[in-house]
């Protein structure tokens, strides 16, 4: 699949150098990639997926390239970046399936995923991606975690061309590598605070936290309430919960509403009004505000957008404000 030109032959070029650390990932895991996908354009990208048994540790050195990891079902992963891990390493930083972990180049790191297998994706990327890459990591000598459905719907998608008999139509290939590059650019021109980018310990209580909200999201959840259900006082559940969540409970509560509020949006003609209820936003003009503050458009014109797009066009770049989840507003929920 992809472009039919030949790869460089020099080893310092990307797709040299994409090739080198692809060869370092299958050493260190022991296994074949179960699907890869390539595109020998520019820029050049390889992905590869890879089928995990239960608890198989893996030492990934040094690579030329920084890598974007994605889990795409299983059990949680946890790392460590300086020694291998121990037998039990829940307190260890952690990816989920549906999430993105971006691996810096010339670290090295070690992870182990929970019981039962995983399959667990790697994304190479040179030219403008990796710049981009380089920009978000930040000058970061350790894998950071990113939730972003975005790049693991095209990423999703990618694999899906390594096994699609049909001929490449109209350059499809080329435009989905070219919506994955634009929206790691989106990403990584986002104000350094504003960056959906956060290390993150997995602490259980907490993650049982998250389930809660998820689950009553349209509740006027409050940190006592939720301190309470940990059986924490309200100080340390905020200090667990931002070492765990990576921000503030009013952060991510914010977040669970307006992704809540940004799915209904998109997924049915509920009345306004209506959703921001179902959300847990206090009136239809509350969710506005919020709305024009962090994604720089109101419901009503997000749905407008909405109507007016094909579904070939919901994961490109321009629905890329809904991904956004860096909340730093307020300290009430």
């Amino acid at each position: 699949m992809g472009h039919s030109a030949k790869p460089p032959t020099d080893p310092a070029a990307p797709d040299g150098r994409i090739a080198a650390t692809s060869r370092l990932v299958r050493e260190a895991v022991g296994v074949p990639p179960i699907v890869r996908w390539q595109f020998q354009g520019e820029p050049p990208v390889l992905v590869e997926s890879y089928l995990f048994p239960s608890r198989a540790k893996v030492a990934l050195p040094k690579f030329q390239v920084p890598i974007i990891g994605i889990q795409l079902d299983g059990r949680k992963v946890v790392f460590n970046k300086d020694e291998p891990l121990p037998a039990d390493a829940g307190h260890f930083p952690y990816s989920i399936p549906n999430r993105c972990v971006l691996i810096p180049a010339d670290t090295e790191s070690y992870w182990v995923p929970g019981p039962g297998s995983i399959t667990l994706c790697g994304v190479y990327v040179g030219g403008k991606g990796e710049e981009a890459i380089r920009r978000i990591l930040n000058g970061s000598r350790e894998p950071v975690m990113l939730k972003d459905t975005i790049l693991v719907a095209l990423t999703r998608q990618m694999l899906n061309l390594a096994t699609d008999r049909r001929p490449a139509q109209g350059g499809y290939d080329s435009h989905l590598v070219d919506y994955f590059v634009a929206h790691l650019q989106w990403l990584s021109n986002a104000p350094l605070a504003k960056r959906l980018v956060r290390n993150t310990i997995y602490d259980a209580t907490i993650s049982g936290i998250f389930t809660l909200i998820e689950k009553n999201i349209e509740q006027p959840l409050t940190i006592e309430m939720l301190a309470a259900k940990a059986n924490m006082s309200p100080a340390l559940f905020r200090k667990r919960f931002t070492a765990t969540a990576g921000m503030s409970v009013h952060s991510y509560v914010m977040k669970e509403r307006i992704e809540r509020a940004c799915e209904l949006i998109d997924e049915c003609n509920l009345p306004l009004a209506t959703i921001a209820v179902q959300c847990g936003f206090s009136s239809q003009s509350h969710m506005t505000r919020i709305f024009r503050r962090e994604l720089g458009a109101t419901p009503a014109e997000l749905r407008r957008r909405s109507d007016l797009e094909t579904p070939d066009q919901a994961t490109t770049p321009s629905h890329a404000a809904k991904a956004r989840t860096p909340w730093s507003h307020g300290s009430n929920i």
